[in-house]
């Protein structure tokens, strides 16, 4: 053998895209949906901290878009209707444009599970405070604020909850169906978002021969297009 060397190939050049508090709401509201979609009412207390856990991720997802670097600003969220339609054409047939952030129907798929997660934690925790008279809104949404406990999952039982459950509960019980409604909806939307976000994800990392889950987790990106 002659003693040339083979050149190495070129090492890829990245640069961080997703920072951690970026990643971290991500993957909670992953975990989050999936505990809470599993669980239903089989288990009550991991449906319900799942729900919080979504809840909290939202809200500091909402908080760092304000204050947060300009990359991460939710403005980023608003695209043009035009645009994203272009968008869509192109990654259909696979050769839609590389963004190294957001492209413009991840977006606004972004901007609209954010809407649906808290829709549906907002509206979850309505129904714990109607039907388990807990939660942060049970002061609010419970039968009375003097009977609402306290807790998170389930209140401090009083004296006087015999007589609730035995009386006021049946035709409180007729009221509540209509936000347990409310609540599965906006649960079944955010499932079919999610389903169209991982089929987005999957079509653009198809079109442009990356692995954008990974770089979701590490945070880094190539800075070219394979």
């Amino acid at each position: 053998m002659s003693g040339q060397q083979i050149a190495a190939p070129p090492q890829k050049t990245m640069i961080r895209v997703w920072n951690p508090v970026i990643r971290i709401c991500h993957w909670t509201l992953v975990a989050a949906f999936a505990i809470a979609w599993l669980t239903e009412d089989d288990l009550l207390t991991a449906h319900v901290w799942a729900g919080y856990a979504a809840a909290g991720a939202v809200l500091v997802r909402l908080t760092w878009g304000i204050i947060g670097p300009e990359q991460d600003d939710l403005s980023n969220f608003l695209r043009p209707p035009g645009e994203v339609l272009r968008y869509l054409g192109d990654a259909l047939r696979l050769r839609s444009k590389r963004y190294l952030g957001h492209s413009p129907a991840g977006a606004v798929m972004g901007l609209a599970l954010l809407v649906s997660m808290a829709a549906t934690a907002g509206t979850g925790m309505m129904v714990l405070a109607q039907e388990k008279h807990a939660g942060p809104l049970a002061s609010w949404f419970g039968p009375s604020a003097a009977q609402a406990g306290p807790g998170l999952i389930a209140p401090a039982r009083s004296g006087g909850d015999d007589d609730d459950r035995g009386s006021g509960g049946e035709g409180h019980e007729g009221g509540e169906s209509g936000i347990g409604e409310v609540h599965e909806f906006f649960a079944n939307l955010t499932l079919i978002l999610v389903l169209l976000h991982v089929t987005g994800v999957a079509l653009a990392s198809l079109s442009h021969r990356e692995n954008l889950v990974r770089g979701m987790i590490t945070g880094d990106k190539p800075a070219d297009a394979p």
